[in-house]
């Protein structure tokens, strides 16, 4: 049974996929439609819903078509990670969906992944700093 559902599933997947495709072949506008409906509904369900498992490969596959939308994806991820006023769970799991775009998605431009590590670096450094001036602690230089 479990089987049979895991196929129907991943048949489902090429099948949309496959969409996807020729939806981003009729020309930009439409491929920059498709990129932020996924967007929009991958806010408002898939960040939302804990232990998906291949959701987030539909976005990784639509991502490849344009560099624009891995530049976006990437930050927004990065506002959701970092913000102050959203749940801790949206937050983690931004950064779990950032760490894995990274380290899957083999397009994605080398330069990016240093400005996105490099940006979350400088975060933890300044957030470090900041905690440890309102414990009246100090960083040694």
């Amino acid at each position: 049974q479990i089987r049979n559902m895991a196929d129907k599933l991943d048949v489902l997947l090429v099948v949309f996929m496959d969409y996807c495709d020729m939806h981003c072949s009729k020309g930009l506008k439409h491929a920059k439609n498709l990129f932020q409906l996924l967007l929009n509904l991958f806010d408002r369900y898939i960040l939302r819903t804990r232990n998906t498992r291949f959701t987030q490969f539909i976005i990784f596959h639509v991502c490849r078509k344009k560099a624009e939308f891995v530049d976006s994806y990437i930050e927004r991820l990065l506002q959701y990670s970092l913000s102050s006023v959203l749940p801790l769970e949206i937050r983690l799991r931004s950064a779990e969906y950032i760490a894995s775009f990274l380290s899957r998605a083999l397009y994605v431009r080398v330069d990016s992944v240093e400005s996105t590590l490099t940006y979350l670096i400088r975060w933890v450094h300044s957030y470090i700093e900041e905690h440890l001036k309102s414990t009246g602690m100090f960083i040694p230089q």
